[in-house]
Parts: structure tokens; sequence; C-alpha cells
């Protein structure tokens, strides 16, 4: 994991969608390394439980700003209050499923937010922006792993905003302004980050409840707040048919994001694009099977047919963060289901049997999904 050197009393950093799972994850990092922090956020999504956890007495508190991206005008004013140095972009939607739904709201909220950040950026002289995008954008492997050159080819309209989002970044970082000063972008595809950091762990369901990821999902089902855990597709060409992904701990996550800071401080390229996965890829059952060996606890499982827009297979190709940012990850799956494990409020209780359901259109009460 890098361990940037940071120029403490210069950095001031706005994480926009802060009070988010990530955002307030990479909010707390930045707040151990002593940086001047703020979140922006409208908490739609993001939970206000976040923001006062991060703002508990003894800690350098962020400032917490109630801005919406859809709001040129209120983003100017939390811009202008806090004048920040860079600008950590996370505010979105991010539903596959929601998105084949509704691609009108992803596209405005999405793209359209990001416009207005961008503006934002401009009008308050901020050059430097890390951007939250999404192992999605590849669409169907070519070959594993992914790495940065891999083509996209987004199948969900949720992946088609973020590549436009990169679109956009790619094209205002190559602005430069008559004081010599340049736009910088970093661009973070994310593969599929899990795990809490144990500060955090007050309030897991920092992410909407509509779809849950993995980690929560088997979390509410351990604490017995839902029945089961729905899987969907059992029939993908995986060692047990079900999806296979590249699942990194949401901690390590978090300390990219510092990197990043230091790396456009260093002045290097004006935009670069970066995997973010641990390297490995590890199907979905496999990894509910990990947590049930560590935890001793058995998952009720309830299997659907696949959704649209998934992918069979995907993992990342790590070597460009490792070799450029020195970057890795610290935390394995191992330490991952742990994790989740202890953050149940009360000990789980083992269960002797699985309950595994037949592929069926039907959902019982309380099943979840995992993605």
């Amino acid at each position: 994991m890098i361990r940037p050197r940071m120029r403490r009393s210069k950095e001031r950093v706005l994480v926009v969608g802060g009070a988010g799972y990530i955002g307030s994850h990479v909010t707390l990092h930045l707040q151990r390394m002593g940086l001047a922090v703020a979140v922006a956020d409208n908490l739609s999504t993001g939970r206000a439980e976040a923001v006062a956890a991060l703002q508990q007495p003894g800690k350098r508190e962020p400032s917490f700003f109630l801005t919406d991206v859809l709001s040129p005008a209120r983003l100017e004013k939390t811009f202008a209050a806090f004048k920040p140095t860079t600008v950590v972009h996370l505010a979105g939607l991010k539903h596959v499923g929601q998105s084949f739904k509704d691609p009108d709201a992803y596209w405005r909220s999405n793209v359209g937010g990001l416009k207005n950040v961008l503006d934002a950026l401009d009008a308050a002289e901020c050059r430097r922006i890390i951007f939250s995008s999404s192992a999605a954008v590849y669409g169907e492997p070519r070959y594993l792993p992914l790495d940065e050159d891999h083509p996209t080819a987004p199948q969900s309209p949720y992946a088609e905003t973020k590549l436009a989002c990169e679109a956009l970044l790619r094209e205002w970082s190559g602005r430069s302004f008559e004081n010599r000063q340049e736009n910088r972008a970093v661009v973070l595809r994310y593969f599929n980050p899990v795990g809490y950091d144990p500060y955090l762990a007050f309030a897991p369901h920092i992410h909407e409840e509509r779809a849950p990821a993995l980690a929560d999902a088997i979390l509410d089902v351990a604490c017995r707040r839902l029945l089961a855990l729905t899987i969907f597709g059992t029939d993908y060409q995986t060692e047990d048919g079900t999806c296979l992904r590249d699942f990194v701990h949401v901690a390590d996550v978090a300390a990219a994001h510092a990197g990043c800071i230091e790396f456009m401080g260093r002045g290097r390229d004006r935009f670069s694009i970066y995997n973010l996965g641990s390297g490995r890829g590890v199907t979905v059952l496999n990894f509910v099977r990990t947590f049930e060996r560590i935890s001793n606890f058995r998952v009720p499982l309830h299997f659907l047919p696949r959704r649209k827009g998934d992918i069979a297979r995907s993992w990342a190709d790590i070597s460009k963060v490792r070799r450029e940012m020195g970057w890795e990850p610290k935390l394995q799956i191992e330490e991952i289901c742990q994790t989740i494990g202890q953050l149940c409020p009360e000990p789980l209780i083992p269960r002797s049997a699985n309950v595994d359901c037949q592929p069926t259109i039907w959902q019982p009460w309380g099943a979840v999904n995992a993605q």
C-alpha cells in the first residue's frame, strides 16, 4: 500500500460524494494523513451517519457541504467556501440493472454532474481531479487480466456514462492557461471494492438498499436481517458457474486516492488511467464459501438466472499502478471476509446446513443481490 509524503499544509481535498461507501473511506484515509478534507454530498444515497462519524472529536474534522452535482450554484458556493487544491469525484448513480430502466437519469447524474463539477473547478481555478470510474467500461473481456489498454466496449448505460465521463476528463485535462497552470486528471477504474474500515463499521449500509454489494448482502444474511443471498447466474464458464470478479478491500482503494494526490503533485502525465483491483479473480460462490469457512456460518443461497449486463469473468492487471504509483493491495479475500464477520453486532450463530433454492423467477422476501 502506498504511503505518500504529503505537503500537508497546502493540500485541500474536496471529496464529492464523500458520505457514500467508498467516499467515506477515502475521506477517513485522507483525514488520518492530516490533510484538510471536506465532504460534498446531497445525502440521497450517502449517509449522514458517515459524516457524523468522520466529524468525531479528536480527529481533524472534515467540513461538510450539503451539495448536489446537478446544482451549479451550490457547487460554486462549495468551491468558493472551501477552496480545494484537489477534487475527488465519486458522486453518481452506479447500478447496472437500474441503468437499463432509467438511462436518462444515469446520463443526467453521471455525465451532467461531472460537467458541472468541472465547471466549478474552472471557476475556482482548481486544476486537479481524481475520478471514480469502473471496470465495467471494458465490457466482455477479449483477454485476461484486463489492462488499461484493453479496448472499451460498455454493455450497460451505466458503463457508457462512465466512459463518457472519461472522455470529458481527457478533454478537460488538455487545457492550459495563461499562468501556465495545467489541468490534471487521474481516472481510477474500480473493480469490486468490498469490506469496511472498523471505524466505519457502525453503519455498514452506506450503500443504497435497493442493490447492496456482495459484502453487505452477506452481512445482512449473517445478521439475520435478510433471509437469503441471491446469486444471479449459475451457468457461466467458470469453475462453479457463478461470475468471477476481482474483489479489492475498500481501505486499499482509499489509499490509492492518497497516492494519486502525491502523483499529480509531482507533475506527471496530465491524464492517466489506472486499474484498482487485487489482480486475481474469485467467483461469487467461492467468496461466499470463504466467508463460511472463516466465520463457521452457512449462508442460505437463492439462485436466479443471469442479469442483463453482467460480465462472466473480470479481473485486473494492476502492474501499471504498481509501477507508476507504488500502490499494491494489502488485504486479501480471507482478511476481507474476516472483517465482514466482525461487523455483525451479535456473534454469528452457525447453521448446520445450507438452504440452496433452485433457479426460479420467484424471489423470496428479504433476498438480496450478489454483484
